[in-house]
């Protein structure tokens, strides 16, 4: 296979992987809710983009640098997102509102 062929299917897949991020910012920003995404995903999924695009830049390798850069740009809008949507602790709410669902007890 030359290097044309298998520098397109390294922006292919680096234009599918990216494109997939704009529905969950598009839901994320109309329903300005993110709590269904765990900061432990977000931790580990943009540190590995980060490492990614450090690896593409250190063996040249623009589909994967560029690639992971616009990702993290992405996802990293969604954590953005998650912290700027996120509920406020609010003085009205009593301590027994913020317990959490296991401590709900099921029978009277």
């Amino acid at each position: 296979m030359n290097d044309y062929a298998i520098e397109s299917i390294g922006y292919a897949s680096a234009i599918i992987l990216n494109t997939s991020a704009i529905p969950q910012i598009i839901k994320t920003y109309k329903t300005r809710s993110a709590n269904d995404l765990s900061w432990g995903f977000f931790a580990s999924l943009l540190t590995g983009l980060a490492l990614n695009m450090t690896y593409g830049a250190l063996i040249g390798h623009p589909a994967i640098y560029v690639g992971s850069s616009i990702s993290l740009t992405l996802y990293g809008s969604i954590a953005c997102m998650k912290y700027r949507f996120a509920p406020k602790n609010d003085s009205s709410t009593t301590q027994q509102d913020s317990l959490p669902l296991a401590s709900i007890p099921l029978s009277s």
